[in-house]
């Protein structure tokens, strides 16, 4: 995923950062067979902080856990030693890697940890916190991710990655692709209670599985930041108890194909395509399904098209279900396209929109909202006529 000039910079980035934080800093190498070190463990194990550990190509079947420590781990083929890719496969118990120690932590205090060309896929995390199969992110450390892919893990919440990292600095996901991960809530991502994530810089999020925010979900005063990247092809199923050879009960709702939204938010320079939320029950927002709180959100220059919601109990939003317990609560849209989604529900609503659910206040401006099935956009204050 890396071209020369993105090696360049990483190499650049590193090197400045470990010269300005830590003099004594070293490099240190982890290969399959014929280097000291023949585990990614056993190097962090070794390793001080703000250490470059360099990963020579191949497949490690490990749960990589760290602590105390600023770390960066990078595909040794990026720097000329060796070709071919970096897989970190979870060996069937827990996160691939579990960075922080959990404990409450200042946020002046705390590492960071640098991912970069790897490939992290294998992940399970069903009991415990549950959160975060393929990354678990807790107190003590933020994530910077580049040019690496999260796929096929799955866990309670956030099935890729887990952010749980309250009042702490911001996590950031660049140039990555989190795939076919699998969770409760949040297939792809959760961000948890007062944490944060930047998602940017051409990442993709798609073809994860979740009851809500397929995805990704992100909590109540958590912070999510979406740009330059694509939301495609993920999918919010809902729940329902299924008692042999009778129909479906207590179905709860499927939300947020692309993503479900609780927190602050904004979108810029993104695509929202192909998302899906259907289900048993109710099925909202097959793109998004977002929470209006007193803090407007603002999305801009962003498309969205080809999304689909189809509730077996009714559903809304094909693009866009905007919740508000308060209708003054707003959604700004600036230079949006809400174009040729769809709301395949039935029974349908009296008045049921393809486009966008509006339950507060929408403010639009140079957005198009057209083409949607059946409506373009229903409710609230601010739908165009």
């Amino acid at each position: 995923m890396l071209n020369s000039k993105s090696i360049c910079s990483i190499l650049t980035a590193a090197a400045l950062g470990l010269a300005a934080r830590h003099s004594a800093a070293a490099t240190l190498t982890v290969c399959p067979a014929g280097c000291t070190h023949s585990t990614i463990q056993a190097t962090v194990d070794v390793a001080a902080d703000y250490d470059l550990i360099l990963i020579h190509p191949g497949r490690y079947v490990e749960t990589v856990t760290i602590q105390g420590k600023s770390l960066t781990l990078l595909n040794s083929a990026d720097v000329g030693q060796g070709s071919g890719t970096v897989n970190v496969v979870g060996p069937g118990r827990g996160p691939v890697f579990v960075l922080g120690s959990g404990a409450t932590t200042a946020s002046a205090d705390y590492k960071q940890v640098t991912l970069y060309d790897l490939n992290i896929s294998g992940g399970t995390h069903p009991g415990g916190t549950g959160v975060g199969g393929g990354i678990q992110v807790r107190q003590g450390t933020s994530l910077l991710l580049q040019a690496s892919t999260v796929s096929g893990n799955s866990a309670v919440a956030g099935g890729g990655i887990g952010i749980d990292t309250p009042n702490g600095p911001s996590s950031q996901i660049i140039n990555s692709v989190i795939s076919g991960n699998t969770a409760r809530a949040g297939g792809g991502i959760v961000v948890q209670m007062f944490s944060a994530v930047e998602i940017s810089d051409h990442s993709v999020i798609t073809h994860n599985t979740a009851q809500v925010g397929g995805g990704g979900f992100s909590e109540s005063n958590s912070h999510l930041a979406i740009n330059n990247s694509i939301l495609s092809a993920n999918l919010a199923t809902g729940a329902c108890d299924q008692p042999q050879g009778n129909p479906p009960t207590n179905c709860d709702a499927g939300l947020g194909g692309g993503f479900v939204v609780g927190g602050a938010f904004s979108m810029s320079d993104s695509t929202v395509t192909g998302n899906q939320a259907t289900a048993q029950g109710l099925a909202h927002g097959g793109g998004l399904y977002l929470v209006l709180e007193s803090t407007p959100i603002s999305i801009f220059r962003s498309v969205f098209n080809q999304n689909t919601v189809s509730g077996n109990q009714g559903g809304d939003g094909g693009a866009i279900f905007a919740y508000a317990a308060d209708p003054a609560y707003t959604l700004n849209l600036n230079g949006v396209y809400v174009v040729d989604n769809n709301n395949y529900s039935h029974p349908l609503p009296a008045s049921a929109s393809g486009g966008i659910l509006n339950e507060g206040t929408l403010n639009l401006v140079h957005t198009t909202i057209a083409d949607n099935y059946p409506g373009n956009c229903v409710g609230g204050t601010g739908c165009p006529p």
